[in-house]
């Protein structure tokens, strides 16, 4: 099994600092999962404060065995049409094949090409990348790269669309990673003043699911 995963003795002083005090590093990025409609966020404020809850499950087919986390931020992004831009802190939890715990941190920039109207979507593009690292020297490592399209109908809104992503596992000096094409799908809600929210869904060997909610000041 990938020795990233294996855990190691650690004194008790070890576990604290790897607990309590993760080692963030930060990165540039964009939030690929979460679309926006230029109609509704146009009655928001163009400042966002939001919580993401992220699980990831990847195939055994891509490192050997199967891999699953948990990833858990709270963000902050700004909208000026048409770019997205922010940044985003939190944990990471490996459950399988053996638990871990990381800390992470990232940011967001996305562009819409084509504003939502009557006879064409909102098509908007973009690139995430997070990392997630502890005092051990474990990392996870990704980015991804994305073209959604969607379309608000009453203050909901449909997305989908193709998410070229790439995951890289790191344990000191051994490291493996995949890239894989996945499809990504989800629903987003907003509710004035100032709330979004919604869910997705990555289909493929590297997918997972997502829940999020945004709140405008």
């Amino acid at each position: 099994m990938y020795k990233f995963l294996m855990k190691k003795g650690m004194s008790k002083i070890q576990k604290i600092i790897r607990y309590t005090l993760p080692a963030l590093v930060f990165v540039r990025c964009s939030f690929a999962q979460d679309p926006l409609s230029p109609a509704c966020e146009a009655n928001l404020s163009p400042i966002q404060a939001g919580l993401v809850m992220q699980w990831e499950n990847y195939s055994k087919s891509v490192f050997g065995s199967d891999f699953r986390s948990g990833k858990y931020f709270v963000r902050a992004r700004k909208y000026s049409f048409p770019y997205l831009y922010g940044i985003k802190v939190g944990r990471e939890n490996v459950f399988e094949p053996s638990s871990l715990s990381l800390g992470a941190v990232g940011a967001e920039f996305s562009y819409v090409f084509v504003e939502d109207s009557i006879i064409t979507p909102t098509v908007m593009t973009g690139a995430e990348i997070l990392y997630s690292r502890n005092f051990d020297k474990r990392a996870v490592s990704g980015a991804s790269a994305h073209a959604l399209f969607s379309k608000e109908i009453n203050k909901v809104m449909l997305y989908f669309g193709p998410e070229l992503k790439y995951v890289r596992l790191s344990d000191g000096a051994l490291s493996a990673d995949a890239l894989k094409l996945n499809f990504i799908i989800g629903v987003k809600f907003y509710t004035y003043p100032g709330t979004s929210y919604g869910i997705n869904f990555s289909l493929g060997s590297l997918g997972g699911w997502g829940v999020y909610l945004n709140n405008s000041w």
